[in-house]
């Protein structure tokens, strides 16, 4: 089974390196899609990487034009991805760049897996809220999220 996992650099990215190494023991082909730092390059040794381009508020200097042309930018760039590595499902811990390849794939038909990230220990985040609307499967790491997302799976956090 062919698997994408979209996600941000930072604590996504490590969360979602977790959960790859716990899914290597079942063969599965997993590939990553996420924004190019001089940490993530550390890990094309063990995955394959599809590096999209986004642009940093303190590029532009701008918050709203940061997030205007990322709004335009991210969402094209995982469809490029979605239809080039065509997943059978994609698993995320979110964040701003996973929830264009949760929406677009969801609209191409692919399993759609979303992990609440471990940070948000009381209070869901917005990326967490926007793709439980669509998501097939929706874990948390923390049970006191469940009265926010009643459909998700308390499973734990990743370790």
């Amino acid at each position: 089974m062919k698997i994408l996992i979209p996600t941000s650099t930072g604590g996504h990215l490590k969360q979602c390196l977790i959960l790859a190494n716990q899914l290597k023991a079942y063969k599965y082909d997993l590939s990553f899609a996420t924004l190019r730092n001089e940490v993530v390059t550390q890990y094309t040794k063990n995955y394959r990487f599809d590096f999209m381009v986004g642009l940093d508020s303190l590029v532009l200097k701008s918050f709203f034009l940061t997030n205007l042309i990322n709004f335009i930018l991210l969402p094209l760039q995982a469809l490029v991805i979605l239809l080039r590595e065509n997943p059978q499902a994609i698993i995320t811990c979110g964040s701003d760049v996973a929830l264009p390849f949760c929406y677009i794939a969801k609209l191409l038909g692919m399993k759609v897996i979303y992990i609440e990230t471990r940070a948000r220990i009381t209070r869901p985040s917005r990326a967490g809220k926007l793709a439980y609307k669509i998501a097939d499967l929706f874990f948390v790491q923390w049970s006191s999220l469940k009265r926010y997302y009643p459909k998700s799976i308390y499973a734990g956090i990743l370790t």
